[in-house]
């Protein structure tokens, strides 16, 4: 089996060549770890802004309600990642395409095509939707209030997926080994 690049079965192309065995693993994993953590933790700062403007600063519910919805974020943007990025990832590694634009391309991908998919304005035909008075739907169709407040959505959350994208690349063994000293002179 090749991949387009021409790499066969068994590349590992995309990882450095010292990095080993259970190093590689554990590195990978935090790295999947860290790309569902950055965009809770991007979502969960924002939301933490908004109750303060709305309580009180010494009022005990901004605490509570921030951790539970940076738990439940962090669920599902732990379920993107093991379910979407995960496989593409390891398809990208396999192919040997790993490099910081494709990883940081793909998360944003991979978080906006879902929301874009979710979110489409035109899956009822007889909606009609007002957003702070301004029209969005009118009989089904989206105004260009309504498209314009639907891709602002889907780029917000592919710029979630961005985010994660930047962690896995700055934690995983994906970068090359040249500017590193060679094995032999480090001892």
């Amino acid at each position: 089996m090749k991949c387009v690049n021409g790499s066969g079965v068994g590349s590992l192309r995309g990882f450095p060549a010292r990095c080993g065995g259970v190093r590689c693993i554990v590195r990978t994993a935090l790295g999947f770890l860290s790309a569902a953590l950055a965009p809770a933790l991007l979502v969960s700062a924002w939301y933490l802004y908004r109750q303060f403007m709305i309580f009180e600063p010494d009022d005990t519910y901004i605490w509570f309600s921030t951790r539970g919805f940076l738990l439940l974020y962090y669920d599902v943007a732990l379920g993107f990642v093991l379910v979407l990025g995960v496989p593409l990832f390891f398809v990208l590694r396999y192919c040997g395409l790993i490099r910081w634009w494709s990883v940081l391309l793909s998360g944003f991908a991979l978080a906006a095509i879902p929301m874009g998919i979710y979110t489409w304005p035109m899956k009822y035909p007889n909606l009609n939707a007002t957003v702070n008075g301004v029209p969005t739907i009118v009989n089904g169709v989206p105004t260009l209030e309504g498209w314009i407040q639907f891709g602002q959505g889907v780029v917000v959350f592919g710029c979630y997926g961005l985010g994660g994208a930047l962690a896995v690349w700055l934690v995983a063994p994906n970068k090359s080994n040249k500017a590193q000293p060679s094995a032999a002179g480090t001892h």
